[in-house]
């Protein structure tokens, strides 16, 4: 199987409105800690790694950039991952294979009325098969041709609306991953520092939860 895993990461400006500049001031100093240890548990797991930090996709909302790993067509599995993620050094266990069988796989609960609900990009494995199946809707998004969707809005605001508007469109299957491959800080904490991915977000609880000296020696 031919494995990458994916990341994106653009500074933005901290009077951006959408972060407010929670997610600068506190994303730069996650940065470091999850590039590092996505990079280290790539080289455990035998995927490749490739961080982005340029813009192809400027007509988009930034978290858009991340829908670039599906022009990653020559693998067999793409694995995104926020850079808000770190992975601790004793993890060996391979996402991969644990959702080998899956066209996508990502934490969401069982569709509702059509919806995905409680999506979270922040963790998304692309199997090829879907990757390929998608590229129409990737080429019209990329290239700003787009009808209206579901909210009236011209283009999908995110990774997620955009996802969540394939499968309605689309129809396909999916599979909800375990929470301990996309943990929120909180969750990190509640469950004894046990989980595969911790995904400390860009909420108001970063200020309390992240602590670099506890990671320093951990990824």
């Amino acid at each position: 199987m031919k494995k990458l895993i994916f990341q994106y990461y653009f500074e933005v400006n901290e009077t951006w409105e959408y972060y407010g500049g929670i997610w600068d001031e506190y994303g730069k100093a996650i940065l470091p800690y999850s590039i590092k240890s996505v990079k280290e548990y790539a080289k455990r797991i035998g995927a490749d790694y490739k961080l982005c930090t340029d813009r192809k996709l400027p007509h988009l909302r930034v978290e858009c950039e991340k829908l670039r790993a599906l022009s990653e067509t020559e693998y067999d599995k793409v694995l995104v991952i926020d850079t808000d993620i770190i992975i601790p050094k004793e993890i060996e266990k391979d996402i991969f294979e644990e959702y080998k069988d899956s066209k996508i796989a990502l934490r969401c609960s069982p569709k509702h009325l059509g919806y995905m609900t409680k999506l979270n990009g922040g963790v998304v494995l692309w199997d090829k098969e879907m990757i390929e199946f998608l590229q129409q809707d990737y080429y019209d998004l990329a290239n700003n041709i787009v009808p209206p969707v579901n909210d009236g809005s011209a283009i999908p605001n995110n990774d997620e609306k955009f996802i969540q508007e394939c499968f309605m469109t689309h129809g396909f299957e999916f599979t909800p991953i375990d929470w301990a491959w996309n943990c929120d800080g909180e969750e990190f904490h509640e469950h004894g520092n046990k989980a595969y991915f911790i995904h400390y977000g860009t909420s108001e609880r970063v200020r309390l939860i992240f602590d670099e000296t506890y990671w320093v020696d951990k990824v």
